[in-house]
């Protein structure tokens, strides 16, 4: 991994839910030690093992400075772990003391290794026209992005049905590794509670597009692996595309029929239907490699 030459600040939220078999504190500490422009927030999500001994070790061996851990009473799942992370990087104390330039989340089980991370960080700190980047799963030759048949299949089937839904062309909505540029809008769409534990990387993107002209930079891993012990069920893919339907609903065909049943010069800036639906725009990867090619828009 290159060293960074930057003075600006990251901050990484880490959501853990009984996590301590799964949390490896060397590779924390050693990304730690070697980036000392990172901060990092560990979200003990209501853990019921050995999760917090293991944050403080992570903690006691780089700093207080330099290792946050948010401790909820209960369990909320990961989407409100990732809400209530982002209410503490988002306040005023927090801000004044880092002041971040770049927000981001990731797994704790490290599905996406911390030298991807570091990758979509560059690319951020690159790309100053970039709001968001997201990690993207494709299993593109030479990469190792290792899934099973079956997530790789729903996968590619999900993705179509959020294009045709909510109009986002992300080939990859999912994957755990989100790097945000700091601003105000993160306090819309970190807002209020999502509406699903599970599609809540989905709703983010369709709050950015209701209210802000997102720049989407989607970057394709070279290495990510599946590293089991899902908490996602098949129930939970079944129910997916009504999951969908609902946001759908809520973000774009609800706002649509107030903006035609009142009349946009009627509306109120708070009004549900003063929201515009605004399109993502989509990067393309502009980092040398045999299958990208450079954006040119």
């Amino acid at each position: 991994m290159s060293q960074r030459t930057d003075n600006s600040n990251t901050v990484l939220l880490v959501p853990c839910f009984n996590e301590s078999n799964r949390l490896s504190v060397p590779a924390f500490t050693n990304f730690l030690v070697d980036h000392p422009r990172t901060i990092m927030v560990f979200v003990n999500d209501g853990s019921t093992d050995s999760t917090i001994q293991t944050l403080e070790s992570i903690q006691q061996q780089v700093g207080s400075g330099r290792v946050k851990i948010l401790t909820l009473v209960q369990n909320g799942g990961k989407a409100e772990a990732i809400r209530q992370g982002m209410h503490l990087v988002m306040s005023g104390s927090f801000q004044t003391q880092y002041q971040p330039s770049l927000i981001g989340y990731m797994d704790a089980d490290l599905a996406t290794p911390l030298s991807e991370i570091e990758r979509l960080i560059d690319i951020a700190l690159r790309r100053t026209d970039v709001t968001l980047v997201v990690g993207s799963r494709l299993a593109l030759k030479g990469h190792r992005v290792v899934r099973t048949p079956s997530r790789k299949f729903l996968g590619r089937i999900f993705a179509v049905a959020v294009s045709l839904t909510l109009g986002i062309g992300l080939k990859d909505t999912q994957c755990g590794a989100k790097i945000f540029r700091n601003g105000e809008y993160l306090r819309m769409v970190f807002g209020e509670k999502f509406s699903d534990r599970w599609l809540f990387d989905i709703e983010i993107l369709t709050r950015l597009r209701s209210s802000y002209a997102a720049e989407v930079y989607e970057c394709p891993l070279e290495e990510w692996r599946d590293v089991g012990s899902s908490r996602l069920r098949m129930r939970d893919f079944m129910i997916a595309p009504w999951k969908l339907c609902q946001l759908a609903y809520t973000y774009r065909v609800k706002p649509a029929c107030l903006r035609w049943i009142r009349g946009a010069k009627q509306i109120q800036p708070n009004d549900p239907a003063a929201v515009v639906s605004v399109p993502i725009r989509v990067n393309e990867p502009i980092y040398s490699a045999p299958h990208a090619r450079r954006n040119t828009a």
